[in-house]
């Protein structure tokens, strides 16, 4: 079950609720997917969609119905181009999986493109999800200091700072790589990449944010 909210939904016809367009898609998606889906109106007027059947017709139907009932909104995630193929994975596995799990659509550059931007295409959440999912394979990748933190999720925020704010300034203050799971990812792990001091220095920064926090929570 997944909730498509009003100011995202794509039709917003609510007098031919079931019988148009929107139901004309499921119909569809039902068709192409095997998957079964049933659709009803919440409070706030979005839409709650429930989608049943084998795993992967559900992780299809969910795709698609992302796709042609949300409204689309894209986004770019720049890692090494050295690192673009443990993304895509072998025989492009990875990346299908990646899109499947996250329902967005992923374009990596070809190797002839000298671009390290990677687009994403989905929903608000989608991205975030993709995004983080890229950003931690790319952490994987990097054969420097890798430092992983556990703090609640709750201190993120103030790690992060508005708009990512007192995230960034530590990143270029510092020149290593921090990677904060996204609100919509139950994780409290952060991730900091980088050369050996650089990393010591980004992870004394956090740890006094998150001290400061704790002491002036008691």
């Amino acid at each position: 079950v997944f909730h498509v909210p009003l100011e995202e939904r794509r039709y917003k016809d609510n007098s031919q609720f079931g019988e148009g367009d929107e139901a004309k898609v499921c119909v569809d998606i039902m068709q192409k997917t095997g998957a079964h889906i049933e659709l009803s109106l919440a409070k706030d007027q979005g839409l709650s969609i429930m989608v049943t059947g084998k795993l992967d017709s559900v992780m299809k139907a969910r795709k698609e119905i992302v796709a042609r009932l949300q409204t689309q909104a894209s986004a770019t995630v720049t890692i090494p181009k050295e690192h673009h193929r443990f993304v895509i994975g072998k025989n492009g596995e990875k990346l299908q999986e990646l899109e499947l799990k996250t329902a967005t659509k992923i374009n990596i550059p070809r190797p002839e493109d000298p671009s390290s931007q990677i687009k994403i295409t989905g929903t608000k959440e989608g991205i975030e999800k993709a995004r983080h999912e890229i950003l931690l394979i790319s952490a994987e990748q990097d054969k420097r200091a890798v430092e992983r933190l556990n703090l609640e999720k709750v201190f993120h925020p103030f790690i992060a700072g508005a708009f990512n704010k007192t995230v960034q300034e530590i990143m270029q203050e510092t020149g290593a790589r921090i990677n904060i799971p996204p609100p919509s990812v139950s994780k409290d792990e952060i991730i900091i990449t980088g050369e050996k001091e650089p990393v010591s220095q980004a992870l004394l920064r956090i740890r006094k944010i998150y001290e400061d926090k704790v002491v002036l929570e008691r």
